[in-house]
């Protein structure tokens, strides 16, 4: 499937650059050399380091809504395990880990009067704070946008099913069958975490019982 590429070399968010855009082309993607204002969840800011990735793109919606960012992650780790060898993982809700269980990337999802789905990637940094793909392997300006452009093709050649979405998600999560701490503005539980259900919400087993969480952080402890 062909589709529009804006390439820039900076910009405070390639979310925001398409949201701003009217009646933009579609399919389109959008990917930056540097990014000073990427959106994180919530009021977060998703810093951006050297050798990283940064690009947003428009997307159909998945079949269920709030299953898109979801299957957009799945997509990315099949991606990385098939292009290049890697093996990662997925934390809830929408982080992407490396083998040794860092944060390496993340997904945001603005639904407005377009679908635009902002993902950010360490790629090869030395940041003493934040896991990457690689531990020695620099970007060129090119791979800036062609790994983007390669990511955003298979997203839009290999769409899920909410059924394969699940199960997908739920055999690449790095915490499944794990005791979490899911918290949020209004609360902190803690139980293991048995997986994501129709809708995208973290399953919680507590004292023999099923409890369902739409929203919130998760910690992995055990």
């Amino acid at each position: 499937m062909t589709f529009s590429h804006i390439k820039l070399e900076t910009t405070t968010s390639t979310q925001d650059h398409i949201i701003k855009l009217e009646n933009p082309e579609t399919p389109l993607l959008c990917s930056t050399l540097s990014q000073t204002m990427g959106r994180g969840r919530g009021d977060h800011v998703w810093e951006h380091l050297n050798n990283s990735l940064a690009f947003s793109f428009t997307v159909p919606p998945s079949e269920v809504l709030t299953l898109t960012s979801l299957e957009i992650a799945v997509l990315i780790n099949i991606f990385l395990r098939d292009s290049y060898s890697l093996t990662t993982q997925l934390k809830w809700p929408n982080d992407i880990h490396n083998a040794d269980d860092q944060k390496v990337g993340g997904i945001i999802l603005h639904n407005g009067s377009k679908l635009v789905v902002g993902v950010g990637i360490n790629w090869s940094s030395n940041h003493h704070q934040y896991g990457s793909l690689f531990t020695n392997n620099h970007l060129t300006t090119q791979q800036q946008h062609q790994i983007p452009a390669d990511i955003y093709a298979f997203v839009l050649k290999n769409r899920l099913s909410s059924k394969k979405i699940m199960n997908l998600w739920n055999s690449q999560c790095s915490h499944l069958n794990k005791i979490v701490k899911i918290s949020d503005n209004n609360f902190i539980v803690h139980g293991k975490f048995i997986g994501i259900g129709p809708l995208g919400e973290a399953i919680i087993e507590k004292d023999g019982k099923h409890f369902k969480y739409y929203t919130g952080s998760l910690e992995s402890i055990g």
